[in-house]
């Protein structure tokens, strides 16, 4: 049986994951209202498809990027369905939610206090929104 500290200790552990990923979700709401968010997604999908049908890439579909996007998405679209974009998204939220955790840790790991190593994970998830320039 689980002591009142020990419960009181693993809701407090529970907080920060929570917080981040509440806050992923948050700041990366507008995916789920948008059809095709990123310009780029359709392209993604069809090349995705076209390697689930065994068409060959670089062929008959054609995109700049290397295949491993095109095969992320086909992983996807083969658990959830085709030109399906919003379980695309819940993953990508879910990796940027897990990737703010592993540089928060990391940076515990490498010296830092708890708030600044928090700060880090933060910083990462939120300038992670706005992207490049």
């Amino acid at each position: 049986m689980t002591s009142p500290t020990g419960q009181a200790r693993s809701v407090r552990w529970l907080r920060w994951p929570l917080l981040v990923l509440g806050l992923a979700l948050l700041t990366r709401a507008p995916v789920f209202v948008y059809p095709y968010f990123l310009k780029d997604e359709p392209t993604y999908s069809t090349l995705a498809v076209a390697m689930l049908e065994g068409r060959p890439l670089y062929v008959e579909a054609v995109d700049h990027k290397p295949p491993a996007i095109s095969a992320t998405y086909a992983l996807i679209h083969t658990l959830f369905g085709t030109y399906r974009l919003h379980p695309v998204h819940a993953v990508s939220i879910l990796v940027v939610a897990l990737t703010a955790l592993l540089i928060t840790a990391a940076a515990r790991r490498w010296g830092l206090e708890s708030r600044a190593s928090r700060l880090a994970g933060l910083l990462y998830l939120l300038f992670s929104v706005v992207g490049p320039g």
